[in-house]
């Protein structure tokens, strides 16, 4: 049987329609993906240029304000007060709580002789040293010097203490240290003898860190901000945030992190037994171990650390005394 034409056509139109039909119902059935943009991830600079420029979209203290926060709330106590029971004993007690005999006696001021009272209150320190009140003319480098620690030891183990106005009263932790036999401490005469000292080292640096206005000097003064008298182990220069930073002398980079109240801080072993440190500042340019030349950017200044606001403080030190840099800047 021969079909005519236009039935031909129509079995052809009739066949497109049902081949059209299903591949939209199958289409329909389909879950819907979507298509998302993709976004090209930009390269991380860790350092600024050799001009002075800052880094663009990186500001380390801008992005450790989160690690800052986390820091204040996980800092464990300095120290927890425990009330002496019935039968208790020094070596007990420091049993319980992990740490050294000499821990709890020396917090405490006690004797390996002393009887311990029932309802004696001890100071028990966070770690194996001593708990430390800070007295009337006390200064944290006197303080770590004292008790045969380093004072890097003593800042990083109290970020909640403003290294350059520590006050009467603030209790210091001081890791793994132990009571002097004499007890001494920073006075208005020792600062002379180690300006005369350092004098005798080394000559003067040909740049200063940078250039503002000196807001607050090395020495004894009334504390702006307490009322209190305190000592002060540097040169306060009052600067605009994100200026950068100078080396004063050429040297090996030895620090280059955040060290408790001073902030983000940069230190340059200069030879000698001299060394300088920058403090406060809100990002770096150098790592540990690299070399710098005088005049070259190490940093840019900042607010960070214990601070009451945008400034850098700036430090000489002589085989690890603070001495006045103004005795050393041209």
């Amino acid at each position: 049987m021969q079909l005519s034409e236009e039935t031909r056509r129509r079995a052809v139109y009739v066949v497109a329609a049902a081949i059209m039909a299903s591949i939209v119902a199958y289409a329909w059935r389909q879950p819907e993906v979507k298509l998302e943009p993709v976004v090209a991830q930009a390269a991380d600079s860790s350092a600024g240029g050799s001009d002075g420029t800052p880094p663009e979209g990186k500001n380390t203290e801008a992005n450790n304000t989160e690690a800052d926060s986390a820091e204040a709330e996980a800092i464990k106590e300095k120290y927890q007060e425990y009330v002496v029971q019935e039968g208790d004993t020094v070596g007990a007690i420091a049993e319980a709580f992990g740490l050294s005999t000499e821990s709890i006696l020396y917090s405490n001021g006690l004797t390996e002789d002393e009887v311990l009272q029932i309802g004696q209150v001890l100071r028990i320190p966070a770690v194996d040293g001593l708990v430390y009140e800070v007295q009337e003319g006390d200064s944290l480098w006197a303080i770590a010097v004292d008790h045969g620690v380093t004072e890097d030891a003593v800042v990083q183990a109290n970020p909640d203490v403003d290294p350059e106005a520590i006050q009467p009263g603030q209790i210091i932790l001081v890791p793994g240290g132990k009571p002097p036999a004499r007890r001494s401490v920073a006075s208005r005469g020792s600062d002379a003898s180690t300006r005369s000292t350092a004098r005798s080292v080394s000559g003067t640096f040909p740049v200063w860190p940078a250039y503002g206005l000196v807001t607050d000097y090395f020495g004894w003064r009334i504390h702006p901000v307490y009322g209190t008298e305190s000592f002060h182990d540097g040169l306060d220069i009052s600067l605009p945030y994100g200026t950068p930073v100078q080396a004063v002398y050429s040297g090996f980079v030895t620090m280059a992190s955040r060290n408790g109240g001073y902030g983000l801080t940069v230190r340059i072993d200069h030879g000698g037994g001299i060394s300088t440190e920058y403090c406060h500042l809100s990002d770096f340019n150098v790592r540990v171990g690299d070399w710098v030349e005088a005049g070259q950017v190490i940093a840019w200044s900042g607010n960070s650390g214990v601070s009451t606001g945008p400034h850098l403080h700036f430090m000489v030190r002589v085989n690890g005394t603070p001495v006045n840099p103004v005795d050393w800047l041209p």
